[in-house]
């Protein structure tokens, strides 16, 4: 459980650094806001969804990291489509 509080604990500081850098001065704190409410909806609704997924097919807790897997891996997936996409289309 401590290497789950240390990896979580590192995405969402990385990631908040990355979005301070990316986002205007101007509307910045509105927008981080709306970035960090995103977050925890995702946290929220992701770990709802996985429980349902589990108390449906009848699986126990054990399976959680399984069922978190199939849209982890889909995300990787559309990160590196994307990147090849972009790679393609810039080279032109």
């Amino acid at each position: 459980m401590a290497l789950y509080g240390f990896g979580s604990s590192c995405v969402y500081i990385m990631s908040s650094a990355m979005a301070v850098d990316i986002l205007p001065e101007e509307d910045g704190a509105m927008l981080f806001g709306v970035f960090d409410a995103l977050m925890d909806l995702g946290l929220v609704a992701g770990s709802s969804i996985c429980f349902s997924f589990l108390s449906v097919l009848g699986l126990p807790i054990n399976y959680v990291f399984l069922v978190m897997a199939v849209p982890s891996i889909m995300a990787l997936g559309f990160i590196f489509g994307f990147r090849f996409f972009m790679t393609c289309v810039c080279s032109f």
